[in-house]
């Protein structure tokens, strides 16, 4: 559209030399110049001249009061009552977010808010050209931004004309006028030929980006950091690896062993393979691993304060072989095991250790030493024992043979247990101690990346922070920069280019896999996911830390390219 005026006076004195001027679609025209020159009267010109030629236009003045302080918001832009067409309205401002301001009504509103709600209303009426005055007056900085969005959001289907002084709606502007002497001048492409008129001469020997570059802070506290945070991750793996490498010795298929935890033998033939017997519910396919390590802590916690009970001689195994090999003088409180007296009568020698594993297996079994062990052999001095104890004994260790047809999650749903399932006994057995080993590396697993992600927020915490006081004792080097025309995105990569540290990074990265694959092998355990999840973590920490980093910087550089910032 071609829009033309005539000269535009005040006082019989000529402001601007009349002419014509083109206005594209989806356009965004800056009008820039010094106060006094005739912008506003220019504008309204230019409004005035597209409402002669029936072009839908809306104008936006620089007075904040244009608002109907009787009616609402809603009304304010929808400019009418109709229920109907304020609904619609209210979309509009939902669609910005800025439903917030629907709360108050006009006499309420500041001056900056006042302005938004005219924009709003010029887009709700759906105008081909917006001419707005001034449009970033009486805003902060996060309203600015709400407009520039604003604008580029409509310049899609219509055309926008704005007078401006802030350069940061030049950003968003397609086409620059200038008012100069008493002219409108299109001068967009000769400040690009002035932009590189100062570039060439900057490469000639004047100010240039290696200038701001060699002149900013080493980061020092950042590698420090780094090289902590590297060392904490080969330690974290460094004692992790104990626990899952450690073996549990196994007991014999068709064993089952159970017994009171503070028994002295007791503790001699217990492993970390033993569980609370009240644990047996672990054993249950549906159940996540996450859910039973919280089962079997539970029963843990809940055994401590459980008191001693005895009586495993209730225990109900009538299909099974039941060997009872230690029991506990109530009178003198002391422990009896039915081995060594067997071992004392029928052996060679008595012993304080006894692997019922190698006992039970079979009926009857020669060990090296010429014991023979029978069953009938085996109740036989546990009568003799009991006869000469004279005391009050109750059976706190048993050793369960089950049938060659039975297994143990067999066993155990069949209620055999149920007469001590609520007392503080344990049991073990192959089943328990697999499950045990799974449940500990799990926890393992666990517990080195929960640390590893504890850790990492703080490293992430602390690396931010000394970043943020790294650029701000840069300010004024970037001041410095600025006052010499530089663009902040030029000075947002000098800084991503300075702080990135990526060589850094790598070093320690390879560092921390190749000390994680020398301890695998040293412990002879190559395959261990907790260790490679670990480096995974520290993989993503830096990363992420390079994310935050880019961000900081990129804030950072805005807020002193802002032309608030002092």
């Amino acid at each position: 559209m071609i829009v033309q005026f005539d000269d535009i006076l005040i006082k019989n004195n000529i402001l601007i030399h009349g002419g014509k001027i083109e206005l594209e679609k989806n356009r965004i025209y800056a009008v820039l110049g010094a106060n006094g020159v005739g912008k506003t009267l220019l504008l309204k010109r230019l409004f005035q001249e597209c409402l002669n030629n029936d072009c839908c236009a809306s104008y936006i003045e620089q007075d904040n009061d244009c608002m109907i302080k009787k009616c609402s918001l809603l009304e304010n832009i929808a400019m009418t009552k109709d229920q109907n067409i304020c609904e619609k309205a209210k979309e509009l401002v939902k669609k910005y977010n800025l439903e917030y301001l629907l709360q108050h009504n006009a006499t309420e509103l500041s001056g900056g808010e006042k302005r938004i709600i005219c924009l709003l209303r010029a887009i709700f009426q759906q105008a081909e050209i917006i001419f707005v005055d001034e449009p970033t007056n009486d805003l902060d900085y996060n309203m600015v931004k709400k407009v520039q969005d604003i604008f580029l959001d409509i310049q899609k289907y219509c055309t926008i004309v704005m007078i401006t002084h802030d350069d940061r709606m030049e950003e968003v502007a397609t086409d620059i006028w200038t008012i100069k002497d008493q002219n409108v001048v299109c001068d967009k492409n000769k400040n690009i030929i002035l932009l590189k008129k100062i570039s060439k001469k900057c490469l000639a020997g004047g100010h240039n980006d290696l200038f701001l570059k060699n002149i900013l802070f080493f980061d020092v506290s950042s590698i420090v950091i780094l090289f902590i945070m590297s060392l904490l991750c080969i330690y974290m793996l460094y004692t992790y690896l104990p626990s899952q490498n450690q073996v549990l010795s196994y007991v014999a298929d068709n064993e089952i062993q159970v017994f009171i935890p503070d028994s002295e033998i007791g503790n001699a033939l217990l492993t970390e393979g033993a569980i609370p017997i009240s644990a047996v519910s672990c054993f249950d396919d549906t159940l996540t691993k996450k859910e039973q390590l919280n089962i079997l802590n539970s029963c843990l916690e809940m055994s401590k304060v459980q008191p001693i009970n005895f009586g495993l001689d209730q225990l109900d195994c009538q299909e099974n072989k039941k060997f009872e090999l230690e029991y506990y003088d109530l009178k003198n409180s002391v422990y009896y095991s039915t081995l060594e007296y067997f071992k004392t009568y029928y052996g060679n020698e008595q012993s304080n250790y006894f692997d019922t594993s190698e006992y039970f297996l079979l009926d009857q079994i020669t060990k090296e030493d010429g014991l023979a062990f029978s069953i009938e052999a085996f109740e036989k001095c546990r009568l003799k024992m009991l006869e000469e104890t004279e005391g009050l004994l109750e059976c706190s260790f048993v050793v369960l043979c089950l049938d060659k047809s039975e297994d143990f999650i067999s066993f155990i749903q069949k209620g055999n247990l149920n007469k001590i399932i609520n007392g503080n006994f344990y049991i073990r057995s192959n089943e328990t101690i697999e499950f045990y080993n799974q449940i500990m590396s799990f926890q393992g697993n666990r517990m080195l990346i929960i640390n590893m992600m504890v850790f990492g927020v703080f490293f992430l915490l602390i690396s931010s922070l000394s970043y943020y006081v790294l650029l701000f004792a840069n300010r004024k080097k970037l001041m410095c920069y600025k006052n010499i025309g530089k663009k902040k995105n030029t000075a947002i990569q000098i800084i991503q280019g300075k702080y990135n540290n990526t060589k850094i990074k790598l070093i320690m990265l390879i560092g921390v896999l190749v000390v994680t694959l020398v301890l695998l092998v040293w412990k002879g355990n190559p395959v261990l996911i907790g260790a490679y999840m670990n480096v995974l973590v520290f993989t993503f920490l830096l990363r992420l830390d390079s994310k935050i980093r880019k961000q900081i910087g990129k804030r950072f550089v805005e807020k002193v390219w802002d032309w608030r910032y002092r």
